[in-house]
């Protein structure tokens, strides 16, 4: 197995329960309790499923970033990549 593989296999696993959380909160219960105590109006429309939804798509991206960049970090810090590297 090569560790493209193996790294993107472990982003299919983390990624699935973390983008959910994610997406039901800005997508569900966030979206919701804007969209019911709000009065109708077109703010309201352009704010539960314009902002909120767009907020919640860039937390899910730069979770998944972060921890790709951990993921590498620590890889690289286990390898001797990085004192190679410094040296």
């Amino acid at each position: 197995m090569s560790f493209n593989h193996i790294s993107a296999q472990f982003f299919a696993w983390a990624s699935v329960p973390h983008s959910d959380l994610i997406a039901g909160f800005f997508c569900g219960a966030f979206q919701a309790v804007i969209r019911d105590d709000m009065p109708a109006a077109h703010q309201v429309s352009l704010i539960s499923e314009g902002i909120i939804p767009g907020i919640g798509g860039v937390v899910d991206y730069h979770s998944q970033i972060a921890m790709l960049f951990g993921f590498l970090a620590d890889s690289w810090r286990i390898s001797g990549y990085m004192s190679r590297v410094v040296s």
